[in-house]
């Protein structure tokens, strides 16, 4: 009986780690939105790399 408890502690606290509601709301974000804003902001898109525009 002791077995089960565990087993449900462990799994809640492994969840929590794994992604935690307040840094992962969702499980995964589209790549719409995923290159819509951080990738433009953080680094240009993987199919348009700043070398090429640059020599274009």
């Amino acid at each position: 009986m002791s077995q089960p408890e565990e087993n449900r502690e462990k799994s809640a606290k492994t969840d929590a780690v794994l992604r935690p509601p307040s840094v992962a709301p969702k499980p995964a974000p589209p790549p719409s939105a995923r290159r819509g804003r951080k990738n433009t902001e953080n680094e240009p898109a993987p199919a348009a790399p700043p070398s090429e525009e640059e020599e274009g």
